[in-house]
């Protein structure tokens, strides 16, 4: 899948889901890939809790912490975005939330 598709589909579920005006239409004026994750992230907070779905191969382009958790919690529990959460709070409601998973836990 390019950027122009998976774009397509991102910005789809984006207006599916009511995306506030000002945002969305920051999202659909960008001109790069770059300045589309930028964006996303962001917007992080809503787009994990309105679980965007994005494609397999690009999970390592989110980088707000809430959103991949949210993501394994909810859409698919992926090493990828787990194995990169940061955020102590967000370790520990992976931990409890999805699996306790030793090398997450909260020391």
């Amino acid at each position: 899948m390019n950027f122009n598709e998976y774009r397509k589909d991102i910005e789809l579920q984006c207006k599916a889901k009511n995306a506030c005006v000002e945002e969305y239409d920051k999202l659909i004026s960008v001109k790069t890939e770059e300045e589309f994750w930028e964006i996303l992230n962001e917007n992080g907070s809503w787009c994990g809790s309105k679980l965007i779905k994005i494609p397999d191969e690009l999970l390592n382009l989110i980088t707000y912490d809430f959103w991949k958790y949210l993501y394994c919690r909810y859409v698919k529990d992926r090493e990828e975005l787990w194995s990169t959460i940061t955020d102590d709070t967000y370790k520990y409601l992976y931990c409890k939330d999805v699996k306790d998973r030793i090398e997450l836990r909260v020391k």
